[in-house]
């Protein structure tokens, strides 16, 4: 009769791999592996959970990135810097962000890093581009790459018949600010005197009813007008005789906290105006040659002077 053996002893070391067996002893010395248990197969619907939740956020994001495209401007303010070093299919051609400068009168182009007056308007004095910031209250402002009695910028545009513009008329060191309502040229005043040379700025500051110009961070002008109160997009304008004028930069800042609203003032509807330099006499649209021309206002003769629009 043998004798009965003690049981076999197992040791695992720290490199044994044990996680997908074990080993049981019986009397007669046999390992016997047992497999581990299975466990129980996980649910999949928390990974669909958090897929779903993927898709909503990609979604969102999507309509809030192209809303101000598909939609119009709303909250879709969009801020302008264009210095013109590109080169443009048409016109003023795109942004690098796809915003597009939109012709109006007249042809617009890129040469030597700043744009020009390619071809003026054949069938009026004014040669118009515009582009759209989605706010009416901010800050435009252009920066000077020539001033001839041509150079302009356009606010507050809503319409061929409706905008603002400032003009420059660099024999007398100021510019004229007039407005283009209903279609008619009303003009407004001149600012104060201010040298107009390359690389000068010019910025129109838009803050509901009131309206300040600016020319290299000095204010020359201000005015109180609620006209086209509304309208969102602002540009170049080429006036009478463009040739030689350029604008080396453009830049627009919209407001975004006061974007305004989404209706525009059109004449008729607008309550003041009111200038700091006088107002101007409404007349017909006619040649602009820059030149400042006493009005019959009862202001000072030395803050009347306009020009024809």
């Amino acid at each position: 009769m043998s004798e009965p053996t003690e049981p076999r002893q197992l040791r695992a070391t720290p490199t044994d791999d044990l996680s997908g067996w074990l080993m049981a002893d019986d009397p007669a010395g046999v390992d016997h592996p047992l497999t581990l248990s299975q466990e129980p197969p996980r649910s999949s619907r928390p990974l669909r959970l958090y897929l779903a939740a993927a898709i909503v956020l990609l979604i969102a994001l999507s309509v809030a990135l192209l809303a101000p495209k598909l939609f119009g401007s709303g909250d879709g303010t969009a801020s302008v810097d264009d210095d013109f070093e590109r080169v443009a299919d048409s016109g003023l051609g795109e942004l690098d962000d796809d915003t597009a400068w939109e012709p109006v009168t007249g042809t617009f182009a890129i040469e030597d890093g700043k744009a020009v007056v390619r071809e003026a308007n054949d069938k009026g004095p004014r040669t118009v581009t515009v582009i759209d910031i989605g706010a009416t209250n901010g800050e435009i402002e252009a920066t000077v790459g020539n001033a001839t009695s041509g150079w302009g910028v356009v606010f507050r545009y809503a319409n061929p018949f409706n905008y603002w513009y400032v003009q420059a008329a660099p024999e007398y060191g100021v510019l004229n600010v007039a407005r283009m309502s209903g279609g008619q040229v009303q003009q407004i005043g001149a600012t104060a005197l201010a040298g107009l040379r390359p690389g000068t700025k010019v910025t129109v500051i838009l803050t509901g009813a009131n309206i300040e110009i600016e020319v290299d961070g000095t204010s020359v002008f201000t005015l109180t007008s609620d006209q086209l109160f509304g309208a969102t997009r602002a540009g170049l304008i080429g006036l009478g005789d463009p040739e030689g004028a350029s604008w080396d930069a453009f830049r627009a800042t919209p407001n975004e906290e006061n974007p305004g609203p989404n209706t525009i003032r059109l004449p008729g509807d607008a309550t003041t105006t009111t200038a700091t330099e006088g107002e101007g006499d409404e007349e017909e649209p006619a040649e602009d040659d820059g030149e400042p021309t006493t009005t019959s206002t009862d202001a000072p003769a030395s803050t009347t002077t306009t020009t024809a629009g």
